[in-house]
């Protein structure tokens, strides 16, 4: 049996915790709509914090506990980053017209859905591939010059 693959009962509470908040707002309006989203996102974010690595089907066998520390801490604030995106374009900034608002829009969709760290570490190992490169070329533009 695969133990980090994801089960049903791992996705309860949140769904729970999102239904709750949806039927009190929805049937009595006894909180505000802001006090949904936060709650919603709050939730949402603690379950990528605490289950990303099932989620995304990651190799925990060999992690210490501060790996986990770490990647719990690391896709909670990823993905609350993305709830804070969604919030200033949902309630702020109304209507997107720009690029910066498409480009935020963006970031807010990959956040929230829990990718964020994976794109983060692709930009980072891009960087670390492109600068050798980038180095030996600046070597070559400036052996010339000087």
């Amino acid at each position: 049996m695969n133990t980090n693959a994801l089960r049903r009962k791992d996705i309860v509470v949140p769904l729970a915790l999102i239904a709750a908040v949806a039927a009190v707002y929805m049937e009595y309006k006894y909180i505000s709509i802001f006090t949904a989203f936060w709650t919603v996102a709050l939730g949402m974010s603690v379950f990528y914090g605490a289950k990303a690595a099932s989620v995304f089907n990651m190799a925990t066998a060999e992690w210490t506990w501060s790996q986990y520390i770490h990647q719990a801490w690391f896709n909670f604030v990823c993905s609350f980053a993305g709830w804070v995106a969604a919030f200033y374009l949902s309630f702020m900034r109304r209507p997107i017209d720009s690029a910066d608002d498409y480009f935020m829009l963006t970031f807010a969709l990959v956040a929230v859905t829990g990718h964020l760290p994976l794109v983060m570490s692709y930009v980072v190992e891009g960087i670390k591939d492109f600068l050798p490169g980038l180095r030996a070329w600046m070597a070559r533009v400036f052996q010339k010059w000087f």
